[in-house]
């Protein structure tokens, strides 16, 4: 855990915001959560979609509280 805090100071010494580091984790856990479900056979779609929704919508409330 020390490296990943490390790694946004890191950052937001360079000058990234925080808000934005949010929205990569939104994206790198979507695309993962996606490319999790193609490879899963006989999983409801429509039920895992509605779980990348509500991940991104949990994201992006997370992004706009910092």
């Amino acid at each position: 855990m020390d490296e990943a805090r490390n790694h946004v100071e890191e950052r937001r010494q360079k000058g990234d915001a925080l808000d934005k580091m949010v929205c990569e984790y939104r994206t790198l856990r979507a695309g993962i959560v996606r490319q999790w479900t193609e490879e899963m056979a006989g999983v409801d779609r429509n039920a895992l979609d509605e779980l990348v929704r509500f991940n991104d919508s949990v994201c992006q409330g997370a992004a706009g509280s910092v």
